[in-house]
Order: structure tokens, then sequence, then C-alpha cells
């Protein structure tokens, strides 16, 4: 196995029913047209199998960031795992409200509240998913039941009954839409494939899946952080129609070398890990968290594979640098589009103040959109929208669309940031 190591050289109120919206370039999302394949999966459009690379852009090319539009998220009211209940498609953002049965879909700053689609009736809580095939599937649930429904050209598939149990839908419920429209279910470390039957048991993971996707050929990824001997993370495929997990490769110390040995503290994970591309390559971050109560940053890597055997790994600029000086925390979401091309979001905050008598006062934190780009023909990181995220223990939302639209949803409303 080959490890390389690359050098960073950047241093580091609810908009009313009927308002005027903005463009139009995936489906307002209030139609339920679709067709079935003889299996029982949902022809999807075949322009959404197998997304092509987006390019790699300069540092310093033009952001678009929206002004925030006011949003009726009670922030309050999710658990520490639960996903944001939204849908990010290529421009858009939709929200949807619970108690109200709306759903507020938003793109460049402008935004439509409508009715739930019919094929969400019922439902109590939803939010959206993205596969590496390029398809998008909502899950909710009904009563105690955890259902599906695949985004299609028409708006949204007739829901299914998934088998994932109301425990673990909290957080541990993958949906997942391979290129010819059937689904595979994760919960928890058990998968199920769909079939003409209903659902397959394809039995369990070889390993608990941080990471899970499916490509536009069928072929399921897992991926999960790991403490065996001197590995620290390991990836494994089951290709589409095989009878077993093939292991495609891992990440070592050995392979992280000095770059790992300088993070003070030693190497993490954070709970967000990183992202499968579309291209099957692989793309992981180190915890972005700082020592103790934050009075410096520790070294944060990123480390790519395009096949789980050969790692390129990058220490990124002090994070210090791009969030205004502050320490960070961790980081909330990741996005890849192809092996060159990844984002992240970082949390960070003014450093805690020291009371002086063993506690510490936290202030507002910060949600900073980070992405990599080009600077004099060489990779470099660069911040490219941030947002305020009131308090200390009211959450905050974000996350990326297939096309890598940054959306923040925060007590102080919806904004999103286009490159």
């Amino acid at each position: 196995m080959k490890s390389i190591l690359l050098l960073a050289l950047v241093a580091c109120g609810q908009p009313h029913h009927g308002a005027t919206g903005g463009d139009d370039d995936d489906d307002g999302g209030r139609g339920d047209a679709s067709s079935t394949t003889g299996d029982g999966a949902v022809a999807i459009d075949a322009s959404t199998a197998g997304p092509s690379p987006i390019p790699l852009v300069a540092c310093g090319s033009p952001v678009e960031v929206d002004l925030t539009l006011p949003t009726a998220l009670a922030f309050g009211s999710f658990g520490t795992y639960q996903p944001a209940p939204w849908l990010l498609t290529e421009s858009h953002a939709r929200i949807f409200y619970p108690t109200t049965g709306d759903m507020m879909a938003a793109a460049h700053g402008s935004a439509t509240t409508t009715g739930w689609p019919a094929a969400l009736a019922g439902s109590t809580y939803a939010a959206g998913q993205h596969s590496a095939s390029g398809a998008d599937v909502v899950v909710f649930l009904v009563g105690s039941q955890p259902m599906a429904s695949i985004v299609t050209t028409g708006g949204f598939a007739p829901a299914i009954a998934i088998p994932c149990t109301p425990g673990d839908f909290q957080g541990a419920c993958g949906v997942r839409v391979a290129g010819d429209g059937h689904l595979w279910v994760r919960s928890a470390q058990h998968l199920y494939e769909q079939t003409a039957q209903g659902f397959a048991d394809r039995g369990g993971a070889p390993i608990y899946p941080t990471l899970f996707d499916v490509d536009a050929a069928g072929d399921v990824w897992i991926a999960s952080e790991s403490s065996t001997g001197d590995e620290v993370f390991q990836i494994w495929k089951l290709l589409h129609g095989a009878a077993g997990w093939t292991k495609t490769g891992s990440l070592t110390h050995a392979m992280l070398g000095t770059a790992a040995a300088s993070i003070e503290g030693g190497f993490q994970w954070d709970s967000v890990f990183g992202a499968f591309a579309p291209d099957g390559s692989i793309h992981l971050l180190s915890s972005a968290r700082c020592i103790g109560t934050g009075q410096r940053n520790r070294a944060q890597l990123y480390v790519r594979s395009r096949d789980g055997v050969t790692w390129e790994v990058e220490t990124l600029p002090d994070l210090g640098t791009l969030v205004d000086g502050q320490v960070t925390w961790r980081d909330l979401a990741a996005w890849a589009s192809d092996y060159d091309n990844v984002r992240f979001v970082d949390e960070s905050s003014p450093t805690p103040i020291d009371n002086g008598d063993g506690t510490y006062s936290y202030p507002d934190r910060q949600l900073n959109a980070i992405a990599r780009c080009v600077a004099s023909d060489q990779p470099a990181f660069e911040r490219i929208a941030k947002v305020r995220l009131p308090g200390w223990t009211v959450r905050g939302f974000a996350g990326f669309s297939a096309a890598g639209v940054t959306t923040f949803a925060t007590t102080l409303g919806l904004t999103q940031a286009y490159r």
C-alpha cells in the first residue's frame, strides 16, 4: 500500500402561501407522478444516475450567499442525532413543518410555502437523504412506521414502508437509491434490499456502517472507523449481485504518518467522518475539536482515496485562519462530488470565557462552509460562507445538495450559499 503526503498551500416568520418563488431548476416538489419497474423499484430520471464531476474552481471565485429567510422550525424539539427536517436538491432547500403540514421551498433568496406532498400524508417527521447514484429520497414516520418516497422528476413517488425500526429512525436509518430506482435500507448494522416481493434481508454488515451509500450500478459501499491493530478506518463493498462483501481497503496510522503525530491530543474522528463521492472515491476529515476549552486549535487532516487502498493525506491550514480567528469544535456536514472536489461545514466560536471559578461562559457560535479550491495551480481551502449560530445549547443545521449548494438553518432563519 502506498501513502502520499500533500502539503496545504493556504495559511491557514415563515413565508406566506403563494409568495414569489425563485428559479425552478429542479421540480417544485408538489407533484406525485412516477412509474415503477417490474420489481417494484421506482423509475427515476436517467439523468440523475451517475452524476458528473463538478469542476474545482479557483480560490476567490464568486459565491452567492443569500439573505436569511425566516423559518418556523422549532429547534428545541430535535434530538441530538435527529437529521434536519429538510430535502436539499440542486438549488432548492425544502423544509417540512410537521406541526402545520406546510413545506417551505427556498432557492436563491426566495421561497414559497405549500402543503406537504400527498406521498407524505400522515407523517409526523420527514428528512431527505441523498445517494451516490444521484437520486434523492425522503424518509418519514407515519405513526411508528418508517416510510420512504423517492424524489422523481414529477415530484414524489408513492410512499412505501421500509424495514427500519422506530428506534433506529432517529439517526440510524439510512435509505439509498440505486441507479435503476430500487432501494437499499440500513437499520443500524442490518441491510435490506428492495425486490419484487418487498425487502430481502441481506443480513448484518461486516462493520457498523458509519458511512453508507449505493452508486448508479447498484454497488453498496460502507465504511467505518476501526481500532484493529494499526487500522483507523476500513471500507467494504457489496458489488451488485454479489454473494458477499469485499474489503476494498483501509486507512492506517502508518499511512497518516507524521501528519497524524503532529495533532495535539492525538488523531481522532468527529461524528461527521466525511463522504463517498459518486465516482467511488472516499473523503475523510479528522476531528476539528479543540483541546480542552478551546484555547487553541489542533491540526486537522483531510484524507482521500480513489479505491480505499492508496491514500493522499493533506494537513489543512489552521482552521482559525478560515473562521475569523475563532476556535473550532466539530464538523457538521461533508460533501464530495468526485475525487478532487470536497466541502465541509465547521462549527466555531470565540474562545470561551474563563470565569475564574472553574467554570466557563460560552459565546454564540458560527457555522463556516469551507471548500477545496485551486490557488496558483495547487490545491487549497477557503471559507465560502458563514452564519451566526445563536446560543450554546440550541441546535443549528447545515447540509449540502448534490450540486454542492450549502444550506444553513438556525434560529435566525435559512441561508443558502451557491458556488
